[in-house]
């Protein structure tokens, strides 16, 4: 299995504490990436479609090289738009679900006594909601974006899980154990 996504892409919005690989937390979120990554392409794009991107991914050409490298296309508006590729350190949607993610699950630690949270002496703790609904809403508009690439070059992916069960729109409740849809929906800070 071949990570597209490394520690460099943490930067920016998306940035985290400690990203050297070399030291605990570093060599943490290597390994929540290894974790992640594999789950989020399967669901997000179909396994067909991953199964193929991941074999293609170290020596990636044609239509591997544009989903990975990013690709002028006509989007669904007839418009110039721009792909900018799983490999973006900017947009990777990928990058944006790992964030999310360390975020929600470093904000607290599972004790004897519960749920706590650490003190720190001389700073006040913030709730992380703001960066948590910022993090998933940019994943949310990258993905939508892939979607777009992918839908209008239908015919170069045509395992693409997006073809069949289109995000957001349900017409069969057991769809929704085989579409991507809960990575298209934004969040607030409200839970509504």
């Amino acid at each position: 299995m071949a990570i597209i996504t490394d520690t460099s892409f943490f930067v920016q919005d998306k940035i985290l504490p400690e990203t050297d690989v070399n030291k605990p937390y570093g060599e943490n979120l290597k390994d929540r990436i290894a974790s992640l990554e594999p789950a989020f392409l399967i669901e997000t794009l179909g396994y067909e479609t991953y199964k193929t991107l991941d074999l293609n991914t170290e020596a990636a050409s044609g239509i591997w090289y544009e989903l990975l490298n990013g690709k002028e296309f006509t989007d669904k508006l007839g418009r110039d738009n721009y792909w900018y590729g799983l490999r973006s350190i900017q947009w990777s949607p990928i990058a944006y679900y790992v964030y999310y993610n360390i975020i929600r699950e470093t904000n607290s630690t599972v004790t004897k006594l519960g749920v706590t949270q650490a003190s720190h002496e001389n700073s006040l703790p913030v709730a992380p909601s703001q960066k948590l609904c910022d993090a998933w809403n940019k994943m949310v508009d990258s993905l939508w974006l892939m979607d777009d690439f992918l839908r209008q070059n239908a015919t170069s992916y045509t395992t693409y899980i997006g073809l069949q069960y289109v995000p957001f729109v349900i017409t069969n409740v057991h769809d929704l154990g085989y579409s991507n849809n809960k990575y298209y929906q934004k969040i607030n800070e409200l839970g509504i």
